[in-house]
């Protein structure tokens, strides 16, 4: 029956590492896709600022409607990293307590063990 449960526990331990692993490697690429997105606004912003200089306003115009969506990609990336964050520390203590469980499963057996062979003894 300790057996089971420390196999439970242990199991619930991979599944939760499994869990974070997976949590903070989508962190990692919404870091980096904003990153880029970032990256790319002054270019635009500055394609624009020329184009409108040269009296292209279709080209300032559609570098005006890019610059936005970009804006908007940006901000939803924003709110996926609060969201990841919230995820990420739920996961790190979901592994947490899955650990100390499996840890406490495996101290019952050991204390199992020791008490059978102090009453063969």
């Amino acid at each position: 029956r300790r057996r089971a449960e420390a196999a439970a526990a242990e199991g619930n331990e991979r599944m939760a590492t499994a869990r974070l692993a997976v949590v903070q490697k989508d962190a990692c690429r919404v870091k980096a896709e904003l990153h880029s997105a970032e990256a790319l606004m002054p270019d635009l912003e500055g394609q624009k600022q020329i184009a409108a200089a040269g009296k292209n306003f279709k080209e300032a115009a559609r570098l005006a409607a890019e610059i936005k969506a970009l804006q908007a990609r940006c901000d939803e990336l924003r709110h996926s990293q609060l969201r990841l964050v919230e995820q990420t520390a739920d996961a790190d203590s979901d592994a947490a307590e899955a650990a100390a469980a499996a840890e406490a499963a495996q101290a019952r057996i050991a204390g199992a063990v020791k008490e059978a062979a102090v009453a063969q003894e």
